[in-house]
């Protein structure tokens, strides 16, 4: 985990270019005219291999983000203490990816309320679809596309 005091969209951007596949950002922000904690999470789009397991990162991404909440929380621990109320705002998730279906922004409410959500307790349907889609991993035309993914990569 690494803090800093700002980041800018460009920085953002130009960071999105180099970074490790698993790293996620967090930043405290203004939207709406009240503060509020973006979260960006790199689905896919570095690489091919990527492309091809979007809906597994973003079913990864969205199981783990809990966890990266916490990790957030313990890391402001000292603006938290300080400003408890920040425990109320809402956390917004942006998910990159260059597939339409999971390049999308998802609000998960309070943070106190978003540090404790699990995967079962979504709405959106798309959990769902990444079930069905796993089926699709048995076929051998799927596990022929991320082999060469793999060895391309």
């Amino acid at each position: 985990m690494v803090r800093s005091a700002s980041t800018q969209n460009s920085k953002l951007r130009e960071r999105q270019a180099t970074l490790q596949k698993d790293d996620v950002v967090a930043e405290w922000n203004i939207k709406n005219d009240e503060l509020s904690l973006h979260v960006h999470c790199f689905v896919s789009g570095a690489n091919l291999f990527q492309e091809l397991t979007a809906g597994f990162r973003y079913h990864i991404f969205s199981k783990e983000l809990p966890l990266v909440l916490h990790a957030v929380v313990h890391g402001d621990s000292v603006l938290l203490a300080d400003q408890p109320e920040l425990m109320d705002s809402k956390v917004w998730v942006y998910f990159h990816s260059e597939s339409k279906e999971y390049n999308r922004i998802e609000c998960w409410g309070p943070l106190k309320d978003a540090i404790q959500r699990t995967i079962v307790n979504r709405s959106d349907g798309i959990h769902d679809k990444f079930y069905d889609s796993i089926m699709k991993w048995a076929s051998s035309k799927t596990v022929f596309h991320a082999l060469v993914a793999v060895l391309f990569y």
